[in-house]
């Protein structure tokens, strides 16, 4: 008996509200590796509506306090973290997917950064995920953590799925040959234009039904967030645009020092954070500590939000 493509789509749901992963949730990867030990999968799902979503964790590394910020003291931002009763020095960093079951497609926001300590494909495997459901994987920035786990090697690593970039984003990477990071994402990348498999989207558009390109540079000149909706949920992956739970929330002024242009960057985070709030919407930090998903609220003092951990 054949099964129809959202029935089958259906069928790899396990149910709402299921959380499960390996041990070592908070391991530092570049130690585990050090030591000669795998570092645990874990994975989250939940509902968002109708939509099934799933956090992937790739990896786990570990964040400098001068690159989480660049424009503060150190001091000022262990003095942060210390009113939060989060332990000062370098961050736990994670790198963390979205898998997206909307009914009628597959679609997994990001590739990770395709290591070979990467557990994106294991995790995938172990949901009974094969490559060749993915549908639609949407790449929201250039960054080698982002696009790294796009090719497997030298073909598209998602050999079904439809690629997409925002325009601006590509016309970005295309726009200086002697910039090695862009020459290394376009080298990483054609594979994917040799098979045809890569798409180019306006920002502010609907890529599929329920999943919105909201523009968010300031990162990257084409640094993409998406905005997932379904019945009365929405949910904002950031990706980016704010790194850090504590540091990027209360004090929105600070800027990563991987951002191209920080005084963008800075008028993005507060607006994403201001949209959040405002809506209700849940929100999704990809470096955030896992899962990474929880609500955002306005405090008192101007441009200072309040990031809670929220999970069903």
């Amino acid at each position: 008996m054949s099964l129809s493509r959202r029935n089958f789509l259906k069928g790899l749901g396990v149910g709402a509200g299921m959380a499960a992963g390996g041990v070592n949730l908070l391991y530092n990867a570049p130690t585990a590796a050090a030591q000669g030990v795998p570092m645990g999968r874990a994975y989250y799902r939940t509902m968002l509506g109708d939509f099934e979503v799933t956090v992937i964790r790739d990896a786990v590394s570990t964040l400098d306090i001068g690159t989480l910020v660049a424009n503060a003291e150190a001091e000022a931002v262990n003095d942060l973290l210390t009113s939060y009763n989060f332990p000062t020095g370098p961050q736990p960093n994670n790198f963390k997917q979205l898998l997206v079951n909307t009914g009628d497609a597959l679609v997994l926001v990001d590739t990770g950064l395709g290591s070979p300590d990467s557990q994106l494909m294991p995790t995938l495997e172990e949901l009974g995920v094969a490559p060749g459901d993915i549908t639609n994987v949407v790449l929201t920035h250039w960054h080698p953590d982002h696009v790294g786990g796009a090719v497997l090697d030298g073909s598209p690593a998602f050999p079904n799925a439809t690629y997409h970039m925002a325009q601006v984003e590509w016309d970005n990477i295309n726009s200086n040959p002697d910039n090695q990071g862009f020459q290394g994402a376009l080298q990483a990348l054609q594979p994917i234009l040799d098979a045809d498999a890569l798409v180019y989207f306006e920002q502010g558009t609907e890529l599929l039904p329920g999943i919105e390109a909201v523009a968010a540079p300031g990162h990257t000149v084409g640094h993409t967030g998406l905005r997932m909706t379904s019945g009365e949920m929405s949910l904002m992956n950031t990706v980016d645009a704010i790194i850090h739970p504590v540091v990027s929330t209360r004090q929105t002024d600070w800027f990563f020092g991987f951002d191209s242009n920080p005084e963008q960057a800075v008028e993005t985070r507060r607006s994403l954070l201001s949209t959040i709030a405002d809506e209700g919407m849940l929100m999704f930090g990809y470096h955030f500590p896992f899962p990474g998903i929880g609500v955002v609220t306005a405090l008192d003092e101007e441009n200072s939000f309040q990031f809670t951990p929220f999970s069903y």
